[in-house]
């Protein structure tokens, strides 16, 4: 999957009720959020592949070939009159003027919904620069039968002038809509440095949420990647902005310190000539992630539990201490942890 792909499934995850009241929220007002949402996407995924290994016509293969850059996700959720819904959100990742995207909508829709016997309700954001293009219905007729399938369509580009009304918004997508119309200005030649961090400015002033400030920082890395020592230097102000604003977050220390990682374990795996000398790299990779860490966001507390830290080198349980090193909201949680180990 495409890194814009993965970054969209990260942030609609995560703040699924957020994409809900920016995008259609009409839907959002529908929904009991008592009832935390289900993603079902393990059962979308394996239906969906059942049917493409079935249908074996050109044009079927011309369809999925012309449907890559579209990201799916499928939640349950419960409704305010206690009913049960399921939603497929679509999203056309810089998908381009595709001309069967409404018809693979609706052919998802369609399997989905016979072979669970659950209603679907499908949605589509398409983050294209064409104003005209909304293929937001499918409709075929035979000899008098007609059968047509609609569906809500959002595009980001409507946002398009409204830049003081996103920046203003403490809602997730609001960002993200502002990142894309950022990025259609690098398409035509600003420099993507300034404009990523005027949207990381914004954030601060803003005062959002931390967990959300860490995961736009994570979608804007994605959207509009900058060479290594670009990183590093606007990581340094970044720091200067966490000063300021008295705010401080986990930077893009991970990310740099597992590239070191890799970096380390493929040389030793080649000299070795085995995985393990990898997954050492990868190890030491984190370790690296966790001690800067520990220190930029604990401080002396957090480097007082650095020892405790590096005796573990089990991969999965360094991956677990860095998610939890990015939500922790104090140092006590980072010692129950290493107490566990």
């Amino acid at each position: 999957m495409p890194q814009q792909d993965n970054a969209w499934k990260e942030i609609i995850e995560e703040h699924f009720r957020d994409f809900l009241l920016f995008f259609f929220p009409r839907v959002h007002d529908a929904i009991d959020w008592k009832h935390k949402p289900q993603w079902l996407d393990k059962e979308f995924r394996i239906l969906t592949r059942f049917e493409k290994g079935e249908k074996k016509d050109r044009d079927r293969r011309k369809r999925k070939k012309r449907s890559s850059g579209t990201l799916d996700k499928l939640a349950k959720v419960r409704l305010a009159d206690g009913r049960s819904q399921w939603i497929l959100a679509h999203v056309e990742v810089e998908g381009g003027r595709k001309a069967h995207f409404a018809e693979r909508v609706h052919w998802y829709n369609s399997i989905i919904s016979r072979h669970y016997q659950h209603e679907v309700l499908s949605l589509a954001v398409l983050t294209d620069d064409s104003k005209s293009h909304r293929p937001c219905c499918a409709c075929r007729s035979l000899l008098g039968q007609v059968h047509k399938f609609a569906f809500p369509l959002v595009k980001v580009h409507d946002w398009e002038g409204k830049d003081d009304e996103l920046a203003s918004s403490k809602n997730v997508f609001a960002h993200v809509v502002r990142a894309y119309l950022a990025l259609k200005r690098v398409k035509q030649g600003a420099n993507p440095y300034p404009s990523r961090l005027e949207l990381i400015r914004e954030l601060y002033r803003q005062r959002m949420k931390r967990k959300n400030i860490i995961s736009l920082l994570r979608f804007f890395e994605w959207l509009m990647a900058l060479p290594m020592e670009v990183e590093l230097r606007l990581e340094e102000e970044i720091r200067k902005i966490e000063g300021e604003t008295r705010m401080p977050f986990l930077a893009t220390f991970e990310r740099v310190a597992m590239a070191k990682g890799e970096a380390r374990g493929e040389a030793r795996g080649e000299v070795r000539g085995e995985a393990r000398g990898e997954i050492k790299g990868k190890v030491q990779g984190l370790l690296d992630a966790v001690e800067l860490g520990l220190k930029q966001r604990f401080g002396a507390p957090g480097a007082r539990l650095l020892p405790r830290a590096k005796k573990i080198q089990d991969l999965k349980r360094l991956q677990k201490l860095m998610a939890l090193l990015l939500k922790a909201d104090d140092v006590g949680e980072i010692k129950r942890f290493l107490a566990a180990q």
